[in-house]
């Protein structure tokens, strides 16, 4: 099954996204969710965990957090930040490049392209990536004023992503440190097009790090309000359960999300196989797929609890709406990957808050 077959499957996962709080959690040290809030009509943010294990061993397992918040009116936002986040994942996953700065990139840049070639109208979304191997080495990718912060034993959370929104620029400029200072008119973001200069990054790695990942919604309570709710939180998920309870109180402009999980974890021993395993868990579902490694091998088959059979929709003339003051972006078509056989389970995961 090709690069397209995986990134269409993922997208139709995405776009369930609730319009409810939803929260769960992918193993115990890593735990997600998100909500509406009051203030919009529809949820924007799309977040997901995923978990890959290489074909023999041949590669270190991955886990990848990534958070998308769309932008471009009542469904164009959602629409960008799904497309987004499939091909992001697809692109990453099933790449044959050797090191992770380019393999990160590439699938920054499929994400940027899909969602240019997909719109008829303008629209986009941010999008934050952190990646952490089996080895602890920990990357980000990032376009956009969704987040990425870093919580060490010194209880430092450190800003380690750019705000590219005017305000940031400024801040970057003038040397000043307050992060709580937000503003909407984002400089750049996935479907943008070709100015597309998205941030890929090494980050430090320490023994005892833990990573957040935040959209606007969420980090828009504060910077200490979110030590707050980390050091008084009793698991990951009671942290996340935290967040959002506080984001919906203060009343955020916007959707919130967030996802918690730790630097160094131990990746399950049982998924090494001939194939490609991979773990996609949001706050409201959970599937695995396994694509096989060899072309000749017959596909495995397994039913899914609901069906996904729907088409991609189309991008509809209405306007992009994330906040005021956005960009105009355009893109270009990229070619089908390689032809992989591909099977997947899926399971309810969500637990509704």
């Amino acid at each position: 099954m090709s690069d397209f077959d995986l990134s269409k499957r993922l997208y139709h996962l995405f776009c369930a996204s609730p319009n409810s709080r939803q929260i769960s959690q992918a193993y115990e040290d890593v735990a997600l969710g998100t909500s509406i809030g009051s203030y919009r009509d529809e949820n924007q943010d799309r977040c997901v965990f995923v978990e890959v294990h290489f074909p023999n061993g041949s590669r270190p397992p991955v886990r990848l957090g990534i958070i998308c918040d769309g932008m471009g009116g009542l469904e164009e936002g959602g629409i960008a930040a799904s497309i987004a986040l499939s091909s992001f994942i697809s692109s990453f996953v099933l790449s044959s490049a050797g090191d992770y700065r380019r393999r990160l990139s590439d699938a920054i840049s499929a994400a940027n392209q899909d969602v240019a070639d997909n719109s008829n109208v303008d629209r986009g979304t941010t999008l934050t990536a952190l990646m952490i191997d089996g080895r602890g080495d920990a990357w980000m990718a990032h376009a956009g004023d969704s987040r990425l912060y870093q919580l060490d034993d010194n209880r430092d959370l450190a800003l380690r992503s750019t705000d590219d929104t005017v305000s940031g620029a400024i801040r970057a400029h003038r040397g000043e440190e307050n992060e709580d200072n937000l503003d909407n008119q984002l400089l750049q973001f996935v479907g943008i097009g070709q100015e597309l200069q998205p941030h890929i990054n090494q980050l430090p790695k320490q023994s005892d790090t833990r990573w957040l990942l935040t959209s606007d919604g969420a980090h828009s309570i504060g910077k200490q309000n979110l030590l707050t709710v980390i050091d008084g939180g009793k698991s990951h998920i009671d942290v996340v359960r935290k967040i959002l309870f506080m984001s919906d109180a203060l009343d955020a402009r916007d959707n919130a999300s967030a996802l918690f999980m730790n630097g160094f974890s131990s990746f399950p021993k049982d998924k090494s196989s001939s194939g490609l395993n991979i773990l996609v868990v949001t706050p409201s579902e959970r599937m695995e797929f396994w694509i096989s490694a060899d072309p000749a091998q017959p596909e495995k088959k397994s039913s899914p609890k609901r069906s996904r059979q729907q088409s991609k929709p189309k991008a509809q003339n209405a306007p992009r709406q994330k906040a005021e003051g956005d960009d105009e972006k355009r893109g270009k078509s990229r070619p089908k990957g390689p032809q992989l056989d591909i099977s997947f389970d899926e399971e309810r995961s969500g637990n509704a808050d």
